[in-house]
């Protein structure tokens, strides 16, 4: 074992090298310095680059919990030139947002169905609106309203034929 314990810094100097971690000789991680980006491998795979605040992530994330955006401003973008955000405006709005101001662009929203023939009454999509925290609790926390789009045959190379329900809850 090898333990430090220090109450000032401790210091790993590797001159333009990179600082390695191994498991009876196979590397697990690695963290070096590309420029001004300190740079964090998983294996020999870069994983995460850092520099000043921004950090970039190569490759996919997987959460296993919740994502906290802890500033009223944070955002999520989307895109290599940012072309989408979503946000929290005032308190109680998402804001989601086409950031292109040239003429002509707007923000639209698809909800797309993986089904590969869709007949007739099958859901497209649903937007529910419910209460989930109402104090009554029972009918009071299930769904009170939703707006569905239902197809209304079988859909065809020369058909898609759908119609809108609004409903309300029956209670």
């Amino acid at each position: 074992d090898l333990t430090l314990n220090s109450s000032t810094d401790i210091i790993l100097d590797a001159g333009t090298q990179a600082v390695i971690f191994k498991d009876d000789g196979t590397q697990f991680g690695k963290i070096d310095n590309n420029s001004s980006n300190i740079r964090i491998y998983s294996g020999t795979t870069l994983n995460t680059s850092m520099t000043g605040a921004n950090t970039a992530i190569a490759g996919d994330i997987d959460v296993g919990d919740d994502i906290l955006l802890s500033s009223d401003n944070a955002a999520i973008t989307f895109g290599a030139d940012a072309d989408f955000s979503l946000k929290q405006g005032g308190d109680g709005e998402l804001l989601f947002k086409r950031n292109s101001t040239s003429n002509g662009t707007y923000p639209a929203l698809i909800f797309e169905n993986g089904e590969t023939d869709i007949a007739v009454d099958d859901v497209l999509g649903m937007i529910h609106f419910r209460a989930p925290d109402e104090g009554t609790g029972t009918d009071a926390i299930l769904v009170a309203a939703s707006i569905v789009a239902k197809s209304e045959g079988d859909f065809s190379s020369s058909n898609n034929a759908k119609k809108l329900e609004f409903r309300t809850g029956a209670s």
